[in-house]
């Protein structure tokens, strides 16, 4: 009975208790080691060309094409609508009928040039 009496008579802070490490720093060990080791990967991993030994039979052999020399031409064929930059209506200082026209949509014409010929005048007519 005696000992039933002395645990309950010893205070509550002198039995030893079991610490746990919060998870927070648990997890920040875990994460801090995850990157070292995926450090040490990718530098083993990513180690440049020139950092091997050249190779020492001597120089390659590459493919070598002959120049030859050729006029620079591309031919491409567009659809397209050209579009005049004015519009001029044309009017006649005589009335009558026209015999011939000598230009068509789209010619170049320039001043002094005959468009057309009268073959007679309205009032010859009548």
């Amino acid at each position: 009975m005696k000992e039933r009496e002395t645990e309950a008579i010893r205070p509550p802070t002198l039995t030893r208790r079991r610490r746990r490490l919060p998870r927070f720093s648990i997890l920040t060990v875990v994460v801090i080691a995850l990157l070292v080791i995926g450090i040490g990967f990718w530098r083993l991993l990513s180690k440049p060309a020139s950092a091997q030994p050249p190779n020492p039979t001597g120089p390659k052999t590459v493919a070598v094409v002959k120049v030859v020399r050729k006029a620079l031409k591309t031919d491409s064929t567009l659809q397209a609508e050209f579009i005049p930059y004015q519009d001029i209506l044309v009017h006649a200082k005589v009335s009558g009928y026209v015999s011939m026209i000598r230009v068509d949509i789209g010619d170049r014409v320039k001043q002094g040039v005959r468009l057309y010929f009268a073959l007679q005048s309205m009032a010859d007519s009548v």
